[in-house]
Parts: C-alpha cells; structure tokens; sequence
C-alpha cells in the first residue's frame, strides 16, 4: 500500500526559527511525549511560526495587516517551507509517499528523505 503523507521525520527540513531539523524535532518530541508524532503537532507548530512572524512584522494585531503579512511568508520550518499562492494555498511544500513494508511505514519518496526503497511487487 503506498500513501502520501503530509510530513515525516526523514523529510530534509530544517527550522529557521529553532534550528532543528525535522528529524530532531521528531526525536525530542518522541523523548518528551513517549510515541513519535504524525504530521499535526510539526503542522501546528509550524502555523504557530507563520503567525508570530506576522505579527512581529506588523508590530501590532491589527488583523488586516497580520493577515496580508502571512500572506506574504516564506519561511522554512521542521514541516516543511512556507509561502502561500494568492489563493492561501502553502505552494512550497512536497508531500512524501510511505509504503507499508513489514508492517511499518517507511518513506519512499522523495528520494532525499527515502528510509528505503518501494518494493514492487509489494512483499
């Protein structure tokens, strides 16, 4: 079975904010909480970035100008890059794609974050 997935650890990100890469985030994360995460707590994180940016650009929570200052984002975090189109659509962030292999995730694309090769026929 082969799914695409929004974010995992072996994706080759780093935070510009923090400095960790997504792999560390994973680790600390796991270390903090007992289970590696999905993509929500990076996700959420990573919108918690795009808005603190905003707002320390604009200096204020004046809401038409935070809102076109995250318009304006292009930043790279854990989950991935950040810059959003003129629909509000982040357009620089790839997915990867996992393919269940001995019961287990693993990354298959893209090839930099690849933890193993797809297996074809699936075994």
């Amino acid at each position: 079975m082969l799914e695409p997935v929004q974010w995992a650890p072996s994706m080759p990100w780093k935070d510009e904010i923090f400095g960790f890469t997504a792999r560390e985030y994973a680790d600390q994360f796991k270390k903090e909480y007992g289970y590696e995460p999905d993509y929500h707590p990076p996700q959420s994180m990573a919108a918690l970035e795009v808005f603190q940016r905003a707002i320390e650009k604009v200096g204020s929570l004046d809401r038409e100008k935070v809102r076109d200052a995250i318009a304006a984002t292009n930043i790279q975090t854990a989950y991935g890059p950040v810059r959003f189109d003129a629909r509000g659509v982040n357009i620089a962030k790839a997915m990867a794609v996992i393919q269940l292999q001995g019961g287990k995730p693993v990354v298959v694309w893209p090839a930099k974050a690849a933890e193993g090769p797809l297996r074809y026929p699936r075994n």
